[in-house]
C-alpha cells in the first residue's frame, strides 16, 4: 500500500504510514470496513465516503463491530457441517487402512519365489 502523502511503501492492512505517520485507511461509519483514503465508496456496504472526518484520537480507529446475524450458522447447517466432516474423516480414515497390495497377495508372491528357488537348487 502506498502512502498518499510521502509515497512510501507500507504492508497492507496498517493503519498509518510506516514513514510520516500519516493515516493510512478511512473506517465506514456505517460498517467499520476499513477503506482507502481515496475510495469514494465503502468496500463493505456502498455507503458513499468521500466526505471524510479527521480524527485525532487513535481510539476512534477501531472498525465498528457487525450486528446481527452476520455470518451466523443456523442449528441444520451446523449438523450438516458436522456430519460433512464426520464422513471426510471416516474416508480419509478407510483409506489409510487399506493397503494397496492384500497380504494374501504377498504370501503368494514369496512362497511362489521361494518354491521357484527350491526347484532351481534341487
Amino acid at each position: 500500500m502506498t502512502c498518499f502523502n510521502c509515497t512510501a511503501e507500507n504492508a497492507d492492512g496498517r493503519k498509518f504510514c510506516r514513514e510520516c505517520g500519516q493515516r493510512m485507511v478511512h473506517y465506514c461509519q456505517k460498517c467499520g470496513f476499513a477503506n482507502a483514503l481515496d475510495d469514494k465508496y465503502c468496500g463493505g456496504c456502498g455507503m458513499h465516503v468521500t466526505e471524510k472526518e479527521e480524527v485525532t484520537d487513535s481510539e476512534d480507529l477501531t472498525p465498528v463491530p457487525l450486528t446481527g446475524n452476520v455470518g451466523a450458522y443456523s442449528d441444520a447447517d451446523m449438523e450438516e457441517l458436522i456430519s460433512e466432516q464426520s464422513e471426510s474423516k471416516k474416508k480419509r480414515k478407510k483409506e489409510k487402512e487399506t493397503p494397496a497390495v492384500s497380504q494374501d497377495i504377498l504370501d503368494n508372491i514369496f512362497d511362489s519365489g521361494s518354491a521357484d528357488s527350491e526347484e532351481k537348487e534341487g
